[in-house]
């Protein structure tokens, strides 16, 4: 009986081992793996517009946390589609589209474009300028992207940051921001969704699609 229970401990110590061993080792691919992507790149000017919050954003996202690669391009209808950054993490992955604007911006979530309008001098009349709808824009590229990575709608983040003095209304959504905002809205979602394993998967296909200067 004796020798019947030492071989149940010994079997239950070797599963355990083999347990920890996995788990360290998509630990270690998703923290220092072939998986790892880079770190997340900003130009001079977007680096500007998040002065405020530079430290912050520096540290979140090189100490582990967040990782990223800028310049997804993904096929599209006549040519193809551009993301500006993609960011990693267990609290889901952030779609983000930059853009630079001086001027008024209003839109709704369901229009097919958005207007920048641009005031001049007071005897000038204000000029305005359409852009596709942003939010639509990235509606089809998480649809995409869930399409490559087969993960659920809500491991997708679609943010998108304006720079530049953009003027945005009240009623935007909460995911349109300023850029300077950006830092603290990716730390404030906490709820892990996402497994190492999930994201071992995922960031080499995401990665096959970004920019080789990243």
């Amino acid at each position: 009986m004796i020798y019947f229970i030492l071989a149940l401990i010994l079997v239950g110590a070797v599963v355990a081992g083999c347990v920890y061993l996995y788990m360290k080792r998509e630990k270690e691919q998703w923290e220092g793996g072939a998986a790892k992507p880079k770190k997340v790149v900003f130009s001079s000017d977007e680096i500007s517009a998040l002065s405020d919050h530079s430290d912050e954003l520096e540290y979140f996202l090189t100490g582990g946390a967040y990782r990223g690669v800028k310049k997804v391009f993904l096929p599209a209808q006549g040519g193809r589609a551009e993301i500006d950054r993609v960011v990693f993490s267990h609290f889901g992955i952030f779609v983000v589209l930059i853009y630079k604007k001086t001027g008024h911006i209003t839109g709704a979530p369901d229009h097919i474009a958005w207007i920048e309008t641009e005031l001049g001098a007071p005897d000038e009349k204000p000029v305005e300028k359409r852009f596709s709808n942003p939010l639509l824009q990235n509606r089809k590229n998480i649809t995409a992207l869930r399409a490559l990575t087969r993960l659920p709608s809500n491991a997708f983040h679609p943010v998108v940051l304006f720079y530049g003095g953009a003027q945005l209304e009240d009623s935007m959504p909460s995911n349109i921001m300023h850029a300077h905002s950006f830092p603290a809205y990716i730390i404030s979602k906490t709820e892990k969704i996402l497994t190492d394993e999930q994201l071992n998967h995922a960031v080499p296909l995401i990665m096959e699609l970004s920019g080789k200067d990243a």
